[in-house]
């Protein structure tokens, strides 16, 4: 019997052109063309990173990075998989943009440039800084940093976290919660949800405080109506939210995304009347503290400098674009 013509189940329904199943066959296809059975596979693949992730261009990217890459076993299982987004300019000018940490020496990487011959390869949302000068057939033309993220690395106690931050952290932040306490008395409590115990309006509630922070700060919020709808799916499957209700309502709160035992910080919020309180840095301590206690190894700060992240013990990590160009 010819191996090679064996049938590969998981992949009815998808686009692929080629008629058999070798081993670690190559899928190149949208979101919206796969197979039911293909598309759970997909979305059950653990990605070294939540950037870069099926959730993350899915789910959290707006507009949504919706092709996937990747390579499969003969029995379906997914050995290798990225995101990609693939676009002409001027009508003849195109680009493949690959999201997350990739090894541009990848041998997935070769076969959608062979299949699809852009005249540039990017590389978003990578932590490394150093990049090889040839990838795929193309020639290193540029690299320059996107974003950064700032990274905790969470120990095993929240007594040794705290031991790790600079004194006057150490000092201020048990002096913040017997403030609260003194102020807020019995009227107030710490409340954590996951995933699908988070409703929709404590999520844009939190939003909307973070709204109203914002503009006492005279600045604007990136948070549309239409963005929050986005990614209100992927909170119900991978959220975590930490409150301070006072009276029953949300007075500060922090929203993350876990994945892969990491959790990264999406939004901070409190009510602007409560600035003395230092009710932000509060939220995010005793955020800090659930995550050790239910055994979550980092968490990532994400997107930009403030002197909280540093406080707070974050490690900046710059995330890179390298682009390759064919010509």
């Amino acid at each position: 019997m010819n191996e090679a013509a064996t049938p590969c189940p998981l992949l009815s329904g998808s686009t692929r052109s080629e008629a058999s199943c070798d081993p670690l066959l190559f899928e190149d296809c949208a979101f919206e063309e796969m197979g039911p059975p293909f598309k759970s596979k997909v979305r059950e693949f653990q990605f070294p990173s939540f950037l870069g992730s099926v959730d993350f261009c899915e789910s959290y990217a707006f507009p949504p990075i919706a092709r996937v890459g990747c390579l499969l076993e003969r029995t379906g299982e997914i050995r290798k998989l990225f995101c990609y987004q693939d676009r002409k300019w001027a009508g003849f000018f195109r680009e493949i943009e690959i999201i997350g940490p990739i090894d541009p020496g990848n041998d997935l990487v070769q076969r959608l440039v062979t299949k699809h011959k852009p005249d540039l390869l990017t590389f978003s949302l990578q932590t490394a800084r150093s990049f090889p000068e040839h990838a795929a057939g193309r020639r290193l033309l540029e690299v320059r940093q996107m974003a950064e993220d700032y990274r905790i690395d969470l120990p095993s106690t929240p007594e040794e976290y705290l031991r790790r931050l600079g004194k006057q952290t150490r000092k201020h932040l048990p002096y913040y919660l017997r403030r609260l306490h003194r102020e807020w008395g019995s009227s107030y409590s710490v409340e954590m949800y996951r995933a699908s115990e988070i409703t929709w309006d404590s999520f844009v509630g939190v939003l909307d405080l973070n709204r109203q922070r914002l503009r006492a700060k005279g600045r604007v919020t990136g948070w549309t109506p239409r963005l929050a709808a986005h990614r209100w799916p992927l909170f119900c499957r991978n959220g975590l939210l930490v409150s301070f209700r006072l009276e029953n309502k949300i007075a500060g709160a922090t929203l993350s995304l876990l994945y892969g035992g990491e959790a990264y910080l999406i939004a901070i919020a409190h009510d602007p009347r409560h600035d003395h309180l230092s009710l932000g840095n509060i939220c995010l301590w005793k955020t800090i503290e659930h995550l050790i206690g239910s055994g979550h190894t980092i968490f990532h700060l994400l997107w930009g400098q403030c002197f909280y992240k540093e406080q707070f013990g974050g490690r900046r990590v710059p995330l890179w674009r390298a682009s390759y160009s064919s010509n």
